[in-house]
C-alpha cells in the first residue's frame, strides 16, 4: 500500500492527473488518438509553417468544433477542447515526458505500509463502521471494452456474464448492496463511463430500478471524449459535434481523466455536499477490489496524513506487464509498461528487480 500525494490542486480544477502528452497509432491508417498515461512512437512533425500561424490554425480549428456544436452542449464541449488542447499544444511543441531510465529505482520499502500494520477495526463496533461507511464513495472505472478480453465487439466489458449468468455491473451491485445492507449505511455507486459504454450502461440499470430490496444509489458520468487527429494534417479530423453518438473522430482518453472529468462534472462538488469524504476507486471488472473497513478506517482516522493511498501487492510472472511503483528521483511513481523504451522491457519485467504490482484500487481523501 502507497501513499502520498495532495489533491488539493484537483479539487480546484487545476489538473487532470498524469499527462504525457504522446500520441498513439488510431483505429485507422489516418487517425490519431492522443491519452493521457499512455506513450507511443509517434513524434512531432514540422510542417514549415511559422509558430504563430500554426497555432492560429488549430485555435481556428477547435473553435469551430464548439461553434458547430447545438447550443445547449457548447459549454461541456469547450470545456474538452480546452483540456484537449493543453495535450495537443504539449506535443506539437516537442516537450516530451519521457522517463530518463537511469533514474529509476526499485521503491524502497521506506515508501509502503504493510496492510499488517494497519490499525484493525473492531467487528462489533457497527456504530462507528457506520459512520465512516455514510462517508464513503465507491467509483468504478467503467470505460472499457469487452475487445481486450479476446470476446470481440460485445459491448461494455462491465456487460460480460462472468458467473451464474450475472455480470460484472451485477456482481458489483450486489457486493455494495450486502454491504449497505450489513451495515445500515448509503454507500453510492458511481459509474465512470466513456462514449463507448455510456448508453448501454444506462439502458442497463434500467433493469434495477424500482426492485425490491434495492438499496444503492447509482451515479454516471462521463468521461472526456476528444478528437482524433489525421496524421496528414495533424488537425483534428472533426469540425463539429454530431458524430459523437458513433464514435467516428472521437475516443476517450483513458483512466488519468478520471480526476478532471469527475471535477467538471460537478458530481464532486455534489458528493462533497452530501458529507461524503472518501472515494474508493478500482476497475469494473476486478471483482476482488471490495470495500476494506481497515483501509477506511486507516484514511479517515483524525491524526492521518494519508490524502492518496494505492493497494499494491507483489508482483508475480502472471504479471509482468502490469504496472509497478519506483523511485524516480526520490519521488514514487507509476512506471506502465508502455512507457518503457524496448532495450529496457526484459528489466521492466523482471519480478526480482521490480517486486511491486499496482493494483489500481485508490483511495482519495476528499476532505
Amino acid at each position: 500500500m502507497e501513499e502520498g500525494g495532495n489533491i488539493e490542486d484537483w479539487k480546484r480544477g487545476r489538473t487532470g492527473g498524469p499527462i504525457p502528452g504522446v500520441w498513439k497509432r488510431g483505429r485507422t491508417e489516418n487517425l490519431l488518438p492522443l491519452y493521457r498515461g499512455r506513450k507511443g512512437a509517434l513524434r512531432k512533425r514540422s510542417n514549415g509553417r511559422g509558430e504563430l500561424a500554426r497555432r492560429m490554425e488549430e485555435w481556428i480549428h477547435l473553435k469551430g468544433i464548439v461553434d458547430n456544436t447545438p447550443e445547449q452542449k457548447q459549454e461541456t464541449v469547450r470545456k474538452e477542447m480546452d483540456n484537449f488542447y493543453k495535450l495537443y499544444a504539449k506535443w506539437r511543441s516537442g516537450i516530451s515526458d519521457d522517463l530518463v531510465w537511469g533514474n529509476i529505482r526499485p521503491l524502497p520499502e521506506t515508501m509502503l505500509q504493510g496492510y499488517s500494520s494497519l490499525r484493525k477495526v473492531d467487528s462489533d463496533d457497527k456504530g462507528c463502521i457506520s459512520k465512516q461507511l455514510n462517508k464513503l464513495v465507491v467509483l468504478k472505472l467503467n470505460g472499457g471494452l469487452g475487445t481486450g478480453m479476446g470476446l470481440g465487439t460485445v459491448g461494455p466489458k462491465s456487460l460480460i456474464r462472468v458467473r451464474d449468468n450475472a455480470t460484472f455491473l451485477d456482481v458489483t451491485l450486489n457486493q455494495i448492496e450486502n454491504l449497505n445492507e450489513k451495515y445500515g449505511v448509503s454507500v453510492p455507486l458511481v459509474l465512470m463511463n466513456s462514449i463507448n459504454t455510456d448508453d448501454e450502461t444506462r439502458s442497463a440499470l434500467k433493469k434495477y430500478k424500482g426492485i425490491t430490496g434495492s438499496n444503492v444509489d447509482v451515479l454516471c458520468y462521463m468521461q472526456s471524449y476528444y478528437p482524433r487527429i489525421d496524421r496528414e494534417t495533424l488537425l483534428p479530423c472533426v469540425k463539429d459535434y454530431n458524430n459523437i453518438d458513433t464514435n467516428e473522430g472521437w475516443y476517450p482518453p483513458g483512466h488519468g481523466d478520471l480526476y478532471e472529468s469527475l471535477y467538471n462534472s460537478g458530481l464532486l462538488e455534489k458528493l462533497i455536499s452530501a458529507g461524503k469524504e472518501v472515494l474508493f476507486i478500482s476497475n469494473i471488472d476486478n471483482l476482488g477490489a471490495t470495500v476494506d473497513l481497515n483501509i477506511l478506517n486507516h484514511i479517515m482516522r483524525a491524526n492521518s496524513k494519508s490524502q492518496f493511498i494505492a493497494e499494491v501487492t507483489n508482483k508475480t510472472r502472471a504479471d509482468v506487464k502490469g504496472g509497478t511503483l519506483i523511485d524516480y528521483n526520490g519521488q514514487a511513481k507509476l512506471l506502465e509498461y508502455a512507457q518503457v523504451p524496448p532495450e529496457h522491457v526484459d528489466d521492466f519485467k523482471c519480478v526480482k528487480t521490480f517486486k511491486i504490482f499496482n493494483t489500481n484500487n485508490l483511495w482519495i481523501s476528499l476532505e
